[in-house]
């Protein structure tokens, strides 16, 4: 099954429940009907130029300071690697190619970090420089296999399961990368029953959420549960579930953003499929619905920008939503439109959006490469 993606943008304080706590999590406020607003604009979106390497998804990509990197990546199968880089300057609208290692892996993952790339694959973590293309093998992990790697304000992690089966008791491992004495420092294994297995299954195929909230480290799972790690405190915690005020939860994507932790779902009533997002206040789940249909949630790529999500999905264009009132607007003419698995980098000020995987059709015959687009405000 190919990865899906999730992008994070801002920061925010993600308020979660001690583990094996079950107080309040199925506490949610009631769903409300799509709001309508001529108050609220729905952002501005500009073509960029055109990228000097191949578009593809599942690039290892992030924010220099002044750039959005991009390197590798693969294709939607994951069977594929590529192996260029590029960076792209939004105040001049200009690309550069990157001096990069010639290699590259299908089940590469991978973060930026102080301008370097840090990619984790078949067991070991590289340390990339774009800026001559060298590559340092970093020293082994201990006690887990590095599966997924992110970078939070202050330093690189990485997560991976300590082993995996069905029937034993799900641990999980993380560690933080020293640069100054180079070497690894371990935290403490989650350890969770066996019937959570479903949650980090994807985490050994890089298809698990992970992303930095800006103050825990959380893994997310479609199914709408988790756990996060407060580095601060060094103490992994259960997040609150996902549960809708009507209908059951068929799927989900999380972002964090500046109105907090964020989720995007796909809700079955027995009759009728439908949409909302939710944002975590500390207490409880505060939904809206949406007037958004995607035909193929899997393959849904969103964006968190201050307190908008942008969701890219393959059969359409792109959608903005309104996290704080539901309001959403779907941008046809937006510059990208109809890309499955486009990276997306968030500057501080405006997301860039590049690559991904083209649907081609009559009406789209030859989508653009990439496009910004500033959030309202902005």
């Amino acid at each position: 099954m190919p990865s899906r993606t999730t992008i994070a943008a801002g920061a925010l304080v993600a308020v979660l429940l001690p583990a094996g706590c079950g107080g309040g999590i199925e506490t949610a406020a009631t769903l409300g009907e799509p709001t309508v607003s001529t108050q609220i604009e729905h952002g501005v979106w500009r073509a960029i130029s055109e990228a000097p390497i191949g578009t593809r998804p599942y690039a290892v990509s992030g924010w220099s300071g002044s750039e959005a990197l991009f390197w590798a990546g693969s294709n939607l199968e994951r069977n594929f690697a590529n192996t260029l880089g590029a960076a792209y300057d939004p105040a001049s609208d200009s690309w550069r190619e990157l001096p990069v290692p010639g290699w590259g892996h299908p089940g590469l993952s991978g973060t930026v970090f102080g301008g370097h790339f840090y990619a984790a694959a078949k067991g070991g973590v590289n340390r990339i420089d774009p800026s001559d293309g060298s590559a340092i093998q970093l020293p082994r992990v201990d006690g887990f296999i590095p599966a997924t790697m992110v970078a939070t304000d202050e330093a690189v992690w990485s997560l991976g399961p300590t082993d995996y089966s069905d029937h034993r008791p799900v641990r999980v491992g993380i560690a933080r990368y020293d640069a100054e004495a180079d070497m690894w420092v371990s935290g403490p294994i989650f350890e969770g029953a066996a019937e959570m297995g479903s949650l980090f299954h994807d985490l050994l195929f890089v298809e698990q959420p992970v992303l930095w909230t800006g103050s825990e480290i959380l893994v997310w799972s479609h199914s709408g549960h988790g756990l996060a790690y407060d580095p601060a405190e060094e103490l992994w915690q259960l997040l609150p579930s996902l549960i809708p005020p009507r209908g059951a939860l068929s799927d989900s994507e999380v972002a964090a953003g500046d109105s907090g932790l964020v989720a995007l779902a796909k809700i079955n009533d027995g009759e009728t499929v439908s949409f909302g997002v939710a944002a975590w206040d500390g207490e409880s789940w505060d939904w809206h619905d949406i007037g958004v249909d995607f035909t193929d949630f899997e393959a849904v790529t969103i964006a968190a920008a201050r307190d908008w999500l942008v969701a890219f999905s393959p059969d359409q264009p792109p959608y903005t939503i309104h996290v704080t009132t539901g309001d959403s607007m779907r941008h046809d003419g937006a510059p990208i439109s109809g890309v499955q698995a486009p990276n997306v980098v968030w500057t501080g000020n405006q997301l860039v959006i590049w690559g991904g995987v083209p649907t081609r059709s009559d009406n789209n015959p030859n989508p653009p490469g990439g496009a910004t687009w500033f959030a309202p405000g902005g």
